[in-house]
């Protein structure tokens, strides 16, 4: 077992007209550099009835999102999460004028 200095959970999520998916990956940082190792990885086909890319794009974010949780329960490190697309989320659900009723949202 590789002893870790910290470790950083990173979660990429992609959508395109025929599927979406995310994948969550280590990345361990010790003294000899840096390894990057693949946890999980979801993906799912796009419905048989046409969505525009950024709803896909949002429904990728909520499978890395539900992916996210997942690894994080099922590990017992301490994790640090980059949320790089903050502001695109943040932007999609203005756009599609999205209602998010008793969610809890943590930046």
């Amino acid at each position: 077992m590789m002893m870790c200095n910290r470790v950083e959970l990173h979660i990429f999520c992609d959508a395109s007209e025929q599927a979406f998916a995310a994948v969550g990956f280590f990345k361990c940082f010790n003294p000899d550099g840096i390894v990057v190792s693949i946890v999980m990885s979801k993906s799912r086909v796009a419905p048989v009835k046409p969505m525009s890319i950024p709803r896909l794009e949002l429904q990728a974010v909520v499978l890395g999102s539900r992916l996210a949780t997942h690894i994080r329960e099922s590990h017992e490190i301490t994790i640090v999460i980059m949320r790089r697309k903050r502001g695109y989320i943040m932007m999609l659900m203005k756009k599609l004028n999205i209602l998010v009723a008793n969610q809890k949202f943590v930046w």
